[in-house]
């Protein structure tokens, strides 16, 4: 074990201390408007951020500079592990389509405005102007998701579901070439895994058709060819038996089809990678470790973000919990 990642993991056993409790949570969800929500977060990580010129309408910008200001300190302080890019690889993918469909679909001449109302992320590892130079010029540094770009922009028509497919790929073929400890590869696979039966599941409930070769990601530990022909519902539900996530899965029965089924089978699957990490790495210094604390980090983030829109928007704490339930795992 490297001192450094006996170090950050120090530091992340106090960080944890900060993070959003069901109390806290309670509180917000309960005020009764959005600055009462608001200074509830002055209890967690944001506490440095608050000053007298803060108002509740800059908790966005407050969420995701903390955010920010999280991944320094989890790259620095385990020496730029790879594995991270499992986070910081995700962010890159979403950013690129987005500069695709703004490229190709609304026909701008450039990278639009980098920010979240904009659909990007500060969280990749590409930054905005290499953004700008990868998809308007096919310029990067060498990698599998610049060689998927180029290989993309070469074709000289822009295709949105093909671009998407390839950029899967091209993220869990990075990855993997970036997972050295069995754990690492463990998480990969599972990852992988949640991909392909959510696939599985969009094919037959909104395609109304078996999976297609090209929809499926290799690496995971599931065959393809056990759910290549699945063309019904019921055939779907019981492929369900032959993965990690059948006991998630007991929810997504008879009871439920199309969206609702679709819906439930992403959070099912989004839950059991979830908790295996968290089990997987609490009590251990490994990278697994860091990397279950920034997924925590991210989900604080979108609960907290659910919560003071809700607020913004005058729900009512019932509908404000509704909405939670789909952000939560």
């Amino acid at each position: 074990m490297s001192s450094s990642l006996l170090f950050v993991s120090g530091q992340i056993a106090a960080l944890e201390e900060k993070l959003l409790k069901r109390g806290q949570l309670d509180r917000m969800i309960g005020a009764g408007t959005p600055d009462e929500a608001f200074g509830v977060m002055s209890e967690l990580q944001y506490s440095q951020y608050f000053d007298d010129s803060l108002q509740a309408r800059d908790f966005a910008n407050v969420i995701e500079k903390g955010l920010v200001e999280t991944k320094t300190l989890l790259v620095n302080g385990s020496d730029h592990h790879p594995a991270l890019d499992i986070v910081w690889a995700r962010f890159d993918i979403n950013n690129i389509k987005r500069a695709l469909k703004e490229r190709f679909l609304e026909n701008w001449t450039e990278l639009g405005e980098f920010t979240e109302d904009n659909g990007y992320s500060p969280l990749g590892t590409l930054d905005e102007g290499q953004i700008q130079s990868l998809v308007w010029s096919g310029k990067g540094e060498e990698s599998i998701l610049t060689q998927t770009v180029e290989g993309l922009l070469s074709t000289g028509e822009f295709d949105v579901k093909a671009a998407e497919i390839a950029l899967d790929k091209a993220y869990f073929a990075h990855i993997q070439s970036n997972a050295r400890s069995g754990e690492v590869k463990e998480y990969v696979r599972l990852l992988i895994d949640a991909y392909n039966v959510l696939s599985v599941t969009r094919s037959v409930l909104v395609l109304q058709q078996p999976i297609e070769a090209e929809l499926w990601a290799e690496g995971g530990s599931l065959e393809y060819v056990r759910f290549a022909g699945i063309d019904s519902v019921e055939a779907l539900q019981d492929s369900f038996r032959a993965t990690p996530f059948v006991d998630r899965l007991k929810n997504a029965n008879d009871s439920l089809s199309g969206e609702a089924l679709l819906i439930e089978v992403e959070r099912a699957t989004d839950q059991y990678v979830y908790q295996w990490l968290k089990e997987i790495s609490l009590g251990t210094d490994s990278i697994l470790r860091v990397l279950y604390y920034f997924e925590q980090r991210l989900q604080n983030a979108r609960m907290l973000k659910t919560v003071m829109l809700g607020k913004f928007y005058g729900l009512d704490i019932a509908s404000i919990q509704e909405k939670l339930k789909h952000v939560g795992h």
